[in-house]
């Protein structure tokens, strides 16, 4: 009874006094309204990006005369690079180097920090979505990356030269290592090369030191010509009872011959023609001479869709702003009312 009483008394209180609910009501829409007119407008630009196409990854492939890859033990995907551009155009390192150098004179605040903060950095927002396409092709990563910014232009243009220069940087990072592993190949050739032509020229003095010391015991033992008598023979002991014979000794071969080898030994001027396997590892350094990956073949991510400029703005929400002031129109008036009804009752 009391209940019917009191809901009856708020029902009366509400018509006594609905012109000033009316009044309240209509003063919250219209701030609501003239806030919603009034407020700064931001847009927000779209841009949509896949992985490259296989055709800008094949470049940073190299393979040496033989067919090998030289880069890597194996070959480099569309995914391999596309991920490093995902976490390249996350990062605040890229992010501060863009703004830096190209976005910093479009704002006004002195604080260049607080302003890369508020104008870029928290504006940027991305998401990475996997659609099924089909059992064969099971996964296909899709990013999206936004940008918020008062005009609508700017908005556009400054996602996309930031999604070009993260882009073209990933890709010039990748070809930079691959030339630098390009060059260090080459190097390590080259100085396997030199050391192979060191190496022979140590032998060859080697050899005509061994020489002459036979062509000695040849002479004081009267050896002109070749000696084939396997009575000279000599033996190596292994063990106890075991052994073999050695090759001939280079003193039988005769003061004659070994003159002869001796001079022609002496008078050699080049080994090149004497080391095994040197003119294959020339010809792999002269091939990795004349490699070397350009970056502008190089892509690490395909643009599906570029951000254009938005035509609709993203914020304010201008029903749900006025749709709100409504709201706390009525939620004010309501306190009114209960408190109206509270003081009268006392």
């Amino acid at each position: 009874m009391k209940e019917d009483i009191d809901i009856n008394y708020f029902i009366k209180l509400f018509l006594e006094e609905k012109k000033k609910i009316f009044i309240i009501i209509a003063v919250a829409i219209t701030i609501s309204v003239v806030y919603a007119l009034t407020a700064t407008k931001y847009y927000k630009a779209y841009a949509y990006i896949l992985p490259p196409q296989t055709k800008y990854v094949q470049a940073l492939n190299v393979v040496d005369a033989d067919g090998d890859l030289i880069s890597q033990e194996q070959p480099l995907k569309p995914d391999d690079i596309y991920t490093s551009f995902i976490r390249n155009v996350q990062s605040r390192k890229f992010q501060r180097e863009y703004f830096f150098d190209k976005a910093v004179k479009l704002f006004d605040e002195s604080d260049k920090d607080l302003s890369f903060e508020n104008n870029f950095h928290k504006n940027l927002s991305f998401k990475l979505s996997s659609q099924t396409t089909s059992r064969d092709i099971r996964s296909q990563s899709f990013l999206t990356i936004t940008y918020i910014h008062t005009d609508p232009q700017r908005a556009a243009s400054i996602l996309n030269e930031y999604i070009d220069m993260v882009n073209r940087k990933t890709g010039e990072d990748f070809t930079e290592g691959v030339n630098q592993l390009i060059r260090t190949s080459r190097n390590s050739l080259i100085a396997e090369i030199d050391g192979k032509r060191l190496l022979a020229k140590k032998i060859t003095q080697d050899r005509i030191k061994r020489l002459e010391e036979a062509f000695s015991i040849a002479t004081k033992l009267n050896i002109v010509d070749r000696v084939t008598d396997s009575t000279h023979s000599q033996n190596v002991i292994l063990s106890a009872d075991k052994n073999i014979a050695s090759d001939t000794p280079l003193y039988l071969y005769g003061t004659k011959s070994l003159r002869a080898e001796i001079d022609v030994l002496s008078s050699r001027e080049s080994f090149e023609a004497f080391i095994p396997g040197l003119r294959a590892l020339e010809q792999k350094a002269e091939g990795l001479k004349n490699i070397r990956v350009n970056s502008s073949d190089v892509k690490s991510a395909q643009i599906d869709q570029p951000a254009n400029p938005p035509t609709m703005r993203f914020t304010p929400k201008r029903k749900i702003i006025v749709l709100m002031g409504g709201i706390l129109g009525i939620f004010i008036s309501f306190l009114y009312l209960l408190s109206l009804m509270i003081v009268r009752r006392k």
